[in-house]
């Protein structure tokens, strides 16, 4: 009977312990499964947001090769909307680092980032693919660009 008691509780134990090996293999499994999952969707993040920077670095190097650095003809629309005065012009601005950073005048004003005593201060702005820039001046007057390219 003693054998019988010490088979029976060794073949319970043999069972017990198979089973708990199986959970353990199973919860290792799910832990690597979404470890492993989680690893790939922050390299798949990492590398969307390099794809991101890359075509952001590429759309920079276009407008800058499409618009280098000089003074171009634009097209300028200008609008005051303290007084709703608005005009067309055609006017030379200047490009510097693919931004609109001066309007010229054709008396020999311009309008810039600096201050002068004559003029508001111009916040330059990145030109777009078609050549369109919308500045404004500390005042709040708008000036949208168009370059002719």
């Amino acid at each position: 009977m003693r054998k019988i008691i010490i088979l029976l509780t060794s073949s319970f134990v043999f069972i017990c312990c198979n089973k708990m090996e199986s959970k353990i293999d199973e919860d290792r499994k799910d832990y690597n499964d979404e470890y492993s999952s989680e690893i790939d969707n922050n390299y798949n993040e990492n590398e969307n947001n390099e794809n991101e920077d890359e075509n952001e670095n590429e759309n920079e190097i276009d407008i800058e090769s499409k618009f280098p650095d000089g003074s171009y003809d634009a097209i300028v629309y200008y609008k005051n909307p303290e007084t709703q005065y608005s005009a067309t012009y055609t006017l030379e601005v200047d490009v510097e680092g693919g931004e609109v950073i001066k309007i010229n005048f054709p008396k020999g004003g311009w309008l810039d980032d600096s201050v002068h005593p004559e003029e508001s201060r111009l916040y330059p702005e990145e030109i777009d693919e078609n050549g369109d820039a919308l500045l404004q001046d500390e005042n709040g007057r708008t000036f949208e660009v168009h370059i002719e390219n």
